[in-house]
Formats: C-alpha cells, sequence, structure tokens
C-alpha cells in the first residue's frame, strides 16, 4: 500500500506523517465498519464522499473539507461520533484528523492541502 504524507503548501507545514487514503464503494464499507480513528500525526482522506457517516467512530474526529483542487472550504472541529456530517457543496474530499488537531495544527479556509507519496526505504 503507497505511503503518503499530508502537506500545507501555503503555510509550508506538515500535517500528518502517515495518511491512509479511502477510494471507492468497497474501501469504504471496509473502513467504515472497522474504523480505527486516527492517532496523533495520522489523517484519514476520504475521496468524492458527500456524506461522511462517523456512525463506528467511538471518538470525535476533525474533519476538513477540500474542493477537487486541494483547497480547504471547510472545517468541523470536534465533529461527534454516531452522526452524520454534510459537507460543504464545494467540496469533493474529507479528511479526518484526531480530535483537537485544528487547534494544534494551522489550517484555515483557502489554505491549499496535497498528498506526497514518499517511496519506502530500499534494503
Amino acid at each position: 500500500m503507497p505511503k503518503y504524507l499530508l502537506w500545507n503548501f501555503s503555510r509550508e507545514v506538515l500535517l500528518a506523517s502517515s495518511l491512509r487514503v479511502v477510494r471507492g464503494l468497497f474501501q469504504r464499507l471496509r473502513n467504515f465498519l472497522r474504523f480505527r480513528p486516527p492517532r496523533a500525526g495520522e489523517a484519514v482522506l476520504v475521496s468524492h464522499c458527500l456524506l461522511l457517516p462517523t456512525y463506528y467512530a467511538r471518538e470525535p474526529l476533525d474533519l476538513v473539507f477540500l474542493d477537487d483542487r486541494g483547497y480547504v472550504v471547510g472545517t468541523v472541529g470536534c465533529a461527534a461520533p454516531r452522526h452524520s456530517v454534510r459537507r460543504d457543496r464545494r467540496a469533493s474530499d474529507v479528511v479526518a484528523l484526531p480530535a483537537n488537531a485544528l487547534q494544534t495544527v494551522p489550517i484555515s479556509v483557502g489554505d491549499r492541502l496535497s498528498l506526497i507519496w514518499t517511496r519506502p526505504p530500499r534494503e
């Protein structure tokens, strides 16, 4: 599985040193049914998500909504577990961060986030 980093280009800050990318219906179902919330330094990107169900989350999550070019169009701090969160109309992807990460990590509307693929070390 490829390894990604989440980088804030607008502020030149590393947001997550480990990013799980969830694409397609099967991966979404598997991720939501066996959901493991991100820990410090981790994030989960759910692509093309209209409604983000947090029914299986055991703890609150911070959510960052991105448009199709990677710009932040909205944020939700501490989204309660066992609820559904509607995305912003302009958003196409959602990044889930650990609870209260938005207080410590500088992210605001208009910032440009990017996935950076990292090559595994060769032995």
